[in-house]
């Protein structure tokens, strides 16, 4: 009898380890969630960070420093950024987007800011504060937004801080992590789904293989699901003599046990994506028999009347009258 239960189990695909392959898909949408906001901090090397040049083109998106020995007062803000004007250690000006907390931290290069104008050597210059950060484009939004501090026209403005400014820290796509987000969701959505359908047909397997041995009819069962594969071809639904079989719900029963069948249709924007014959079980559980194709409607039809056939007294459709039928007869 070992043997027949494994062979039932191997039939119907038992095991956990497509269980664990949709896990390990929810983990991908993850890390396709949190990718794009890590991968940069990964990828940071201060090593190899190049110097922060205002007009370098091809440094657009790098990974770059700056040492700074003056800034000013808030110079503009968008959103929750804050753009201010530093001067670097060449003394040209720039435009770095830094947080308050940075800010707040180079009181030195706040007060040098005021007295720059008088040392003309240098000398009196505090010790430059190096920041890491991406070198990006200068949109005219933000170049309006700091000239409007100073009364400059956006043009004027970047005469003195260039094209590109210096935004601290690592950075990551907007755009990329929306979109990867809502991939990552769709695979983690996709792999729990699997995951559950996967361990409830794992259940169903057994739970098969326990009322066939209970009722006695384990090696009838195995001997007859054999004997019509040996001249037909498998699927997710088999009919036979006096057992049907749904492959995808690892589930096979007697006709006897099938009190109401009836085609189930699955709609989204009222557009058809699929449909089964549904069959309702004596101890209230389900079976779907899936015909193979897109077109079943026909395939399902002749389904349900095979059962009718094996079962006359089987309640056939689905009407509100069979549904009450069936609330009573499994009624406990």
């Amino acid at each position: 009898m070992d043997d027949i239960k494994q062979g039932f189990r191997k039939y119907f695909k038992a095991g956990n380890q497509r269980i664990i392959f949709s896990l390990i898909a929810c983990i991908v949408g993850i890390g396709l969630m949190t990718l794009p906001r890590i991968m940069p901090k990964l990828l940071e090397n201060k090593n190899s960070a190049l110097l922060f040049d205002a007009e370098d083109s091809k440094q657009d998106g790098k990974y770059t420093y700056i040492d700074i020995i003056a800034i000013d007062d808030y110079s503009a803000y968008q959103g929750s950024d804050y753009y201010y004007v530093a001067v670097d250690t060449d003394r040209l000006l720039n435009v770095v987007k830094i947080d308050q907390s940075i800010y707040n931290q180079m009181k030195e290069q706040q007060t040098y800011w005021s007295t720059r104008g008088d040392d003309t050597t240098g000398e009196l210059a505090p010790k430059p504060y190096r920041l890491y950060g991406v070198q990006k484009y200068l949109t005219d939004e933000y170049i309006n937004a700091i000239g409007g501090s100073y009364n400059k026209t956006a043009a004027e403005m970047r005469k003195y801080v260039g094209s590109y400014y210096f935004s601290n820290g690592v950075e990551y796509d907007k755009d990329t992590v929306r979109i990867l987000f809502l991939v990552g969701i769709v695979v983690i959505f996709n792999g729990a789904v699997s995951a559950f359908k996967l361990k409830k047909k794992n259940k169903n397997i057994e739970n098969t293989i326990a009322y066939l041995e209970s009722t006695g009819r384990l090696y009838e069962a195995w001997n007859e699901l054999q004997t019509y594969l040996q001249t037909n071809k498998d699927g997710y639904c088999v009919i036979l003599d006096n057992y049907v079989v749904s492959k995808q719900n690892g589930m096979m029963r007697p006709y006897e046990d099938i009190l109401w069948a009836y085609r189930y249709v699955m709609r989204r924007n009222f557009v058809v994506v699929n449909q089964y014959a549904l069959c309702r079980l004596v101890d209230g559980g389900k079976m779907e028999l899936t015909p193979p194709g897109f077109s079943k409607k026909g395939a399902i039809e002749e389904i349900l009347n095979t059962i009718a056939m094996k079962n006359p007294s089987i309640l056939l459709g689905y009407t509100t009258e069979n549904q009450r039928a069936y609330n009573e007869m499994t009624k406990h």
